[in-house]
């Protein structure tokens, strides 16, 4: 299986144990789940598929955890404690910008 397959099996079944469990404000309930781990797991590779995920998804996963964890930057913040809509904004901006200066 290559890296976007994974990435889609791993994904898929994060979205349906997150969808799942809607209803908790327990940050940590939608982290503790094996799919979470091995989406970190994959590390870098599979940061282009979690941003195309971020910027398309509808489901309730909050990939920014993913992100830090892998990257080691915190756009996160407080666990407890964020804005899920800023910290997606945050990454895709951080994103962008990482690609613009690639291409100069």
């Amino acid at each position: 299986m290559n890296t976007a397959e994974e990435f889609e099996v791993l994904a898929k079944e994060w979205a349906k144990y997150c969808n799942s469990i809607w209803i908790s404000s327990n940050t940590l309930d939608y982290l503790n789940h094996s799919a979470y781990r091995k989406l970190v797991e994959m590390g870098k590779p599979a940061i282009p598929y979690i941003i195309e995920q971020y910027k398309k998804d509808d489901t309730l996963c909050e990939w920014g955890f993913v992100l830090d964890e892998i990257t080691r930057l915190d756009m996160v913040g407080y666990p407890d404690n964020f804005d899920p809509t800023e910290v997606r904004k945050r990454w895709i901006e951080c994103w962008e910008q990482q690609q613009t200066l690639k291409k100069e």
